[in-house]
């Protein structure tokens, strides 16, 4: 995206070629999106429809996906894009029978989604029973990267016989790509980028975006930041805001749902702007673009890159992340990450950390499923 900020509402100015773009790119996020609910995805943007049952998964595994699907993103005119490892024109017809509609391109790679998922999911097993194996601790993340069609991982120390290593203890798979990488820092009103301040078991960072738990009224915030349950919550000038009744930091989630006091008016107008998310969660599809809201990095706007990362954070291991190129910086933790195309702002999820090379975000819908608190 082309676009610059605009300081005055935080929002991005785009160009009519940008606008054409996202205008493209919306309807490919409905066609990615009706794709994963025929595999069995939950839909997410009707949680809070009480005229709507939800059915479906909120995550799914390498067994729900089909042969014929390899991955997809959005391609640079806004089109959605979908690998596939069979005869192009066989499964052109047998997705778009899915999600009908032809506006959308296909492309011959070698793998597919099912494989690259078992493969992944065999790594993360690995490093699951061998925490403190050389080999493990010498890898910073891995995931699946949707635009390339592999799995990556990435290593502190990048050696050729640490890859030999792997490849003996691990996998020998032929699509896994090697790569340099970095540990990653965690960073540690209410509204969306509002700061929730220090002070004793808290650490400084940013407000995600405020959620309903079964009757229960409150927002969403990291969860390495706020450290653990019952801890209380308050804002730069001192204000007690609530205390944290929901903790997780480990697994897909590193967030904290805090109970607001009585006394606290909630707002989903992202602070300093115009902007007013919305109740609805979105899925992160590769090469989507988005806004972040930090307290350091303020209103940005980037593209997701893999949508499924695992990697340690400050020490933890976490599970299904998404990534971006963009970095974060201290302080930015739990701001919220949302979607720039269509007139909603629906709600990918929430920053977790940053190493050298990009930025990791926990799922909304890993959220929900954790604390049953959805967005409203």
């Amino acid at each position: 995206m082309v676009g610059t900020i605009d300081n005055d509402d935080g929002m991005v100015c785009l160009t009519d070629e940008d606008r054409v773009r996202t205008e493209r790119e919306h309807h490919a996020y409905s066609v990615y999106k009706n794709l994963l609910e025929s595999f069995g995805l939950m839909d997410f943007e009707n949680l809070n429809n009480q005229n709507v049952s939800p059915v479906g998964k909120f995550t799914l595994t390498s067994d729900d996906y089909p042969d014929h699907y390899g991955g997809a993103y959005i391609g640079d005119n806004g089109d959605l894009v979908i690998h596939t490892p069979i005869d192009v024109s066989r499964s052109k017809e047998t997705i778009q029978d899915i999600v009908r509609t032809s506006q959308f391109s296909l492309k011959q790679s070698p793998y597919s989604y099912k494989r690259l998922l078992q493969i992944k999911e065999g790594i993360r097993q690995f490093h699951l029973e061998n925490t403190e194996n050389p080999i493990c601790m010498n890898i910073t993340a891995y995931g699946i990267s949707d635009y390339d069609n592999n799995v990556f991982v990435e290593m502190e120390l990048l050696h050729d016989e640490q890859i030999v290593l792997f490849k003996e203890r691990i996998s020998d798979f032929p699509g896994i790509v090697f790569k340099q990488g970095g540990r990653a820092v965690p960073f540690a009103t209410v509204q969306p980028h509002e700061v929730v301040t220090k002070n004793s078991g808290v650490s400084e960072s940013t407000v995600g975006y405020r959620a309903n738990a079964v009757g229960i009224e409150g927002f969403i915030m990291s969860g390495h930041a706020a450290r653990a349950k019952n801890q209380v919550i308050k804002l730069v000038n001192g204000t007690e805001v609530g205390t944290v009744i929901g903790w997780q930091n480990s697994g897909s989630v590193d967030a904290a749902f805090v109970q607001a006091k009585s006394s606290v008016t909630l707002s989903n107008v992202v602070k300093g702007t115009t902007t007013t998310l919305s109740s609805s969660i979105a899925t992160p599809v590769s090469k989507a673009s988005f806004y972040f809201a930090g307290m350091i990095a303020g209103i940005k706007n980037g593209t997701i890159g893999a949508i499924d990362v695992d990697m340690k954070v400050g020490g933890v291991p976490l599970t299904n992340l998404f990534a971006s190129a963009i970095i974060t910086k201290p302080g930015d933790s739990g701001g919220p990450c949302y979607t720039t195309s269509g007139s909603s702002r629906n709600i990918f999820g929430i920053n977790v950390g940053s190493n050298d090379h990009f930025s990791v975000f926990c799922k909304a819908s890993n959220i929900v499923e954790s604390f049953r608190a959805t967005p409203f």
